[in-house]
């Protein structure tokens, strides 16, 4: 159930926005093995004027939120951040130390999902 909202700030957005989602989407999959029918990704793209990174307005960044349900172990968790990482930076105009990426767990009771009915209701 992995869901990602990414944020890319590029000034040149030479990249493909389809296959950026693509790319991140295969990366969450084979770093945590969720199922593909399972991973959300929304893309956002940003102004650099807008945004301020280590003190500097207009340099090209990303920011990649990523919700899960919580009790994947460290490792996973590292992977996981070591493979979204590469995808953006590899796919988009933004270079990999420019690239931010948090994990937030969700407790599978504070989760809704067919119908309403929540993550632990359903048996996950």
């Amino acid at each position: 159930m992995p869901f990602l909202q990414i944020e890319v700030a590029s000034k040149r957005r030479e990249f493909n926005t389809q296959t950026l989602l693509q790319s991140v989407t295969q990366a969450v999959q084979a770093s945590i093995g969720a199922a593909l029918p399972s991973i959300r990704a929304t893309l956002s793209l940003v102004d650099p004027d807008l945004t301020i990174d280590g003190g500097t307005i207009g340099r090209e960044t990303a920011l990649v939120r990523i919700s899960l349900l919580s009790g994947r172990s460290e490792e996973l968790k590292a992977a996981l951040l070591k493979a979204v990482t590469a995808a953006v930076a590899e796919n988009t105009d933004v270079p990999a130390d420019s690239v931010r990426v948090v994990l937030g767990d969700i407790l599978n009771y504070d989760l809704g999902l067919v119908d309403g009915v929540s993550a632990k209701a359903l048996g996950r």
